[in-house]
């Protein structure tokens, strides 16, 4: 039960990371002082981003572990037949995705750590960005929680 509300308040909190990242040349770009806090900003939501998904692929590692095929499907017992357990699958594909992009955002910090203008980083990624629309998905994993309430 723990576990779960921190996997809650952890995907919260990394949507609203997610809903903070913008362009610089954006509208809320316009608010910036300076390209370097734009940066800055961006490299600390980066390891917000970064820290959460190291959470997300821990716990799922530790239930898997724990679990081991049960995490994946259930025997159902009125119906005399295995289910499978969509949530869990669910989660399981975007932390996988997640690692997929984990390299992805490591050479980004380093980029815009290094970087004195915002130009400079805009081809950092290889193009695993995409793969953050997933991470939307982990909002169906609260509903499920609040539903357990």
């Amino acid at each position: 039960q723990l576990l779960e509300a921190m996997g809650g308040f952890s995907v919260f909190m990394s949507t609203l990371a997610m809903l903070l990242d913008h362009e610089f040349y954006s509208p809320v770009g316009n608010y910036w002082a300076s390209e370097r806090n734009f940066l800055a900003f961006q490299q600390g939501l980066l390891v917000v981003g970064l820290v959460f998904s190291c959470f997300f692929f821990g716990e799922c590692l530790l239930k898997v572990c724990a679990l081991r095929l049960e995490y994946l499907v259930v025997f159902d017992d009125a119906r005399q037949s295995w289910q499978f357990e969509a949530f869990n699958l669910l989660d399981l594909a975007v932390t996988l995705t997640l690692a997929l992009e984990f390299g992805d955002g490591l050479r980004r910090y380093e980029c815009l750590a290094a970087a004195m203008s915002v130009r400079e980083c805009q081809d950092a990624t290889v193009g695993f960005a995409f793969l953050r629309v997933l991470r939307i998905f982990r909002i169906m994993r609260m509903a499920r929680f609040f539903s357990k309430m």
